[in-house]
């Protein structure tokens, strides 16, 4: 029997998911924390800001990052690298142990200025993003395209800007290529050839800064 004095029940709401929920309960199940941050909250944001206003890059402050925990899950998943990209949602995914904090070397953030320059690459994209990552990824070429080549360069003018020389950006490139392909006595000639390759290209993107 229906009870006349029985308040109808509110039809439940359900809440959709933005696409950086999405992507990250698609791709960062793994990982215990993970928190979704805007650039502009980040600790060293003012200084990553002023270098911004410099260059003349604009609407960055609400570019969203993701910031997982390290554990054995980010190596496993993204690799040696601290910093990494999705093209779609456009968001910069960090090491919360390196990231998270104001006591951040002049290095890891100029890795965070070179994703942010991926982001603004991405943006000036518009509609030809996908084509454009499908052909990157087709060819196979890292640091021999314009996009690397527009991350490279904002990251050098940013060391540069904090007075970094020359010399100890390439420093900083060895560290990064160690990293990704392991020191050479522990590599084999083909992934030393390719290490070499990637550090030329590299390199001419710093004398260019230079």
């Amino acid at each position: 029997m229906i009870n006349p004095f029985e308040q109808p029940k509110a039809p439940e709401i359900e809440i959709e998911k933005s696409e950086v929920q999405v992507y990250v309960e698609k791709n960062l199940k793994e990982f215990e924390n993970v928190e979704v941050k805007k650039l502009s909250e980040l600790p060293y944001w003012k200084k990553i800001n002023e270098f911004a206003v410099r260059k003349g890059i604009a609407d960055i402050d609400n570019i969203e990052t993701v910031i997982a925990n390290d554990g054995e899950q980010w190596e496993d998943i993204f690799g040696s690298n601290d910093s990494k990209l999705s093209h779609k949602p456009k968001i910069i995914i960090l090491k919360k142990e390196i990231f998270d904090n104001g006591e951040i070397s002049e290095e890891n953030i100029s890795w965070l200025v070179h994703e942010i320059g991926h982001i603004k690459f991405y943006q000036n994209l518009g509609n030809d993003l996908d084509a454009y990552m499908e052909e990157y990824h087709r060819k196979g070429n890292y640091t021999d395209s314009d996009m690397e080549k527009f991350a490279f360069e904002l990251q050098f003018e940013y060391l540069k800007t904090q007075g970094k020389t020359q010399e100890e950006c390439i420093g900083i490139v060895k560290n990064y290529l160690n990293k990704s392909f392991g020191e050479d006595d522990e590599i084999g000639d083909a992934e030393k050839a390719a290490k070499e390759n990637e550090y030329k290209q590299i390199i001419k993107f710093l004398v260019k800064v230079y």
